[in-house]
């Protein structure tokens, strides 16, 4: 057998093992091969400023985004005319879109 192919027998048994018996736990190929995930630190400065501002941007569209459903929602829930709730969606479909291709 070439070296690959012991390398391959050798994980499969690995997950197998893993995964039979009265405990099972879990087996990660990652840590298995030796991978380890970058480390944020490690980045330079500037990299990391970037990373954080697109993390928080992304967690505060999402906030509004879910603000502004849970909003439309009770809106439809106390509103008996549900024209104005479809007219306010469609405003805000228009904005999403405009917003999207600037």
């Amino acid at each position: 057998m070439t070296v690959a192919v012991k390398n391959f027998s050798s994980i499969m048994k690995q997950m197998r093992d893993a995964y039979t018996g009265e405990q099972t736990k879990e087996f990660s190929l990652a840590a298995f091969i030796g991978l380890q995930a970058p480390s944020l630190s490690d980045a330079p400065d500037e990299l990391q400023k970037l990373t954080l501002e697109y993390q928080e941007n992304v967690n505060n569209f999402y906030v509004q985004e879910e603000l502004d459903l849970k909003e439309n929602v009770k809106q439809l829930e106390n509103d008996k005319n549900q024209t104005a709730f479809f007219e306010n969606m469609r405003k805000k479909k228009e904005e999403a879109l405009k917003n999207r291709k600037t």
